[in-house]
């Protein structure tokens, strides 16, 4: 992969350790990368209250001795990801959020990056005339990513290869709002929640609980259907 600037800051110090191969950025610390195809508006940035990088050794034989990178708690990963459900073709990317108590931790060894405590991932999309927000919370978070970003056969417009929640109760909810009145949401309370955007499957373990609150939506009911089936696209609540 070719090099990317990288901009490290710390409000309280910064150190090597040559011994353990190690930098350590302390206080405050806020890393940004640029996104590739996006302005520098639009960049990955990670915002901790410590950064431990453990920088490449000689002659790397096991996967302990793969660097690393520890943000320690509470973390903030604020990036973009593609209208992952637009017809669109020009669509604006949306703004994406993951957050976490503990820590974030990078491991090249493995291609993943593992968010710990209370973690919690958040897509918004911004509408003239709504908010949309797509909300996963779980005390961990996993994203496994391509091994080469360039030869992946992933369909995955979010550029990842998988995607794990579990630990505590695992929720993933979304939401429609217009100012405060909420015109619809989907709420899936669960054990485990995976997402395979290569088989673009999303399998759920319980037990659980889904919720649907579309009591505000309009009705996308066929005017010439005198029937009175149900259905879900009509103003509904349902467990």
């Amino acid at each position: 992969e070719p090099p990317l600037p990288v901009r490290v800051t710390a409000q309280r110090q910064a150190k090597f350790l040559p011994d353990a191969n190690q930098a350590i950025f302390d206080g405050n610390c806020l890393c940004t990368m640029p996104q590739e195809g996006l302005s520098p508006d639009q960049s990955f940035t990670l915002a901790s209250s410590q950064l431990i990088a453990n920088l490449p050794k000689k002659g790397v034989k096991t996967p302990s001795d793969v660097p690393d990178i520890l943000a320690l708690g509470p973390v903030k990963l604020d990036f973009y990801v593609d209208a992952f459900d637009s017809n669109e073709p020009n669509a604006v990317p949306l703004p994406a959020k993951v957050t976490a108590t503990k820590h974030a931790r990078f491991l090249p060894s493995k291609n993943q990056v593992l968010f710990e405590g209370d973690s919690k991932a958040v897509v918004v999309r911004q509408d003239p005339n709504y908010v949309e927000e797509y909300i996963l919370s779980s005390q961990q978070i996993a994203v496994d990513l391509p091994a080469d970003a360039n030869s992946r056969a992933s369909a995955s417009s979010m550029g990842i290869e998988h995607l794990r929640a579990v630990g505590g109760i695992v929720t993933l909810a979304t939401k429609k709002t217009s100012a405060d009145l909420l015109l619809s949401g989907i709420e899936l309370i669960c054990r485990q929640f995976d997402y395979d955007p290569n088989q673009q499957l999303y399998s759920a373990v319980g037990p659980g609980i889904i919720k649907l609150a579309n009591a505000e939506a309009p009705a996308k009911t066929d005017p010439n259907d005198k029937s009175q089936k149900f259905s879900l696209n009509k103003p509904c609540w349902a467990v």
